[in-house]
């Protein structure tokens, strides 16, 4: 793979990574802002309500952006001439409010659910640059899931108190081998209460759920990452990164012989979604062509304004996907011959925790 390719994919992940997650803002929800020492809402509120009308949303290991910044500083300097991250001028660029390294869901009576567990991701990258090393993600979540159950295991019922939380956060720092300089002492953890049920009773459908603090592609590009350090190129993401470089092959869609070309027969689709309307020109044109860049694992683009056929003519090439899938599948001769031997096993549906177990194939 080329250093230029590489390079790109680490500059883009740790963007998207070293974006901090901003603290929510309560709105109308009760919240309250603790110390590790501190008694939690669950734990005085388990008395006078019953725990199934609202659960809480946890964020812990606060910490102040402004003390993160002079690191990252630090830490990406490309030359010895840019300013020390210390004066005044850099101080003044600096971000300012609260970032956490974690956040879970809590149920109304104080039980954790691992599932809900997530990991700020600028903390991954920060012990990554520090370290000069490369961490999984999906290993470090998982060592801090399991650091959590033998934790919830000594609790009383599985309840958890503010003292849990300290420990948590101190596990992950020790994984990371990195943690900021300065954790906030007044205020280490932030707790919503999160109502499940409206004012007359009836459950909230869908019921809240805990929202994602990164960017919601940033375990794909970690994988890609990985994989173009230690592999071959993924080609769609080569192509969409390369995407300018390809000029030379772009068609003049106001030329008739092109669009001629394009609409041949030979061109159309084995599918299409049903309707009772056909693509007009320009869709049909947009479908064939997007067949043909998608044959191979390509990328293909569709700009258009509101309301001018975009999620129609997507509707054909899923259709028409979905053919060319059935196709294959109906030249195996036995059905399991489409699928490839992994080293694990994913067992369905999930255990009562939510969770899917995975089991070692002998």
């Amino acid at each position: 793979m080329s250093a230029s390719y590489s390079n790109t994919l680490r500059y883009w992940f740790d963007v998207e990574a070293l974006m901090y997650p901003e603290l929510p803002k309560p709105g109308s929800r009760r919240h309250h802002t603790l110390r590790y020492q501190d008694q939690l809402p669950w734990q005085k509120d388990l008395a006078e309500t019953d725990g199934e009308s609202h659960k809480y949303f946890v964020y812990f290991g606060l910490v102040q952006k402004a003390v993160l910044d002079p690191e990252l500083f630090e830490l990406f300097r490309t030359t010895p001439e840019e300013e020390d991250p210390s004066g005044a001028r850099s101080r003044e660029i600096f971000k300012q409010g609260k970032t956490f390294l974690l956040a879970i869901e809590v149920s109304g009576d104080g039980i954790p659910s691992l599932s809900t567990l997530q990991l700020a991701a600028y903390a991954i990258t920060f012990a990554e640059r520090k370290n000069d090393k490369q961490i999984s993600s999906q290993i470090l979540l998982q060592a801090v899931k399991d650091k959590i159950s033998n934790l919830r295991s000594d609790a009383e019922q599985g309840r958890v108190d503010a003292s849990w939380f300290e420990q948590v956060t101190e596990f992950l720092i020790d994984e990371l081998d990195w943690k900021p300089r300065e954790l906030m002492a007044r205020e280490q953890l932030c707790v919503h209460r999160v109502p499940l049920k409206n004012r007359s009773g009836k459950p909230f459908k869908p019921a809240p759920e805990l929202p994602p603090i990164n960017s919601f592609y940033i375990d794909d590009l970690e994988r890609i990452r990985h994989r173009s350090e230690h592999g071959p190129d993924a080609p769609q993401v080569k192509a969409y990164l390369e995407g300018a470089r390809s000029i030379d092959k772009r068609i003049d869609v106001t030329e008739f012989d092109a669009i001629n070309q394009i609409l041949q027969p030979r061109h159309q689709p084995q599918g299409r979604w049903p309707s009772k309307f056909p693509l007009f020109l320009m869709q049909q044109v947009a479908v064939n062509k997007a067949m043909e860049a998608l044959r191979d694992g390509g990328v293909f683009s569709v700009n258009g304004p509101p309301g001018t056929g975009k999620t129609t003519l997507l509707m054909d090439v899923i259709a028409a996907r979905v053919v060319e899938r059935a196709q294959l599948l109906a030249s195996f001769e036995r059905p399991q011959d489409a699928f490839t031997e992994t080293p694990s096993r994913i067992a369905y549906p999930p255990n009562q925790q939510g969770e899917v177990s995975r089991a070692r194939r002998r």
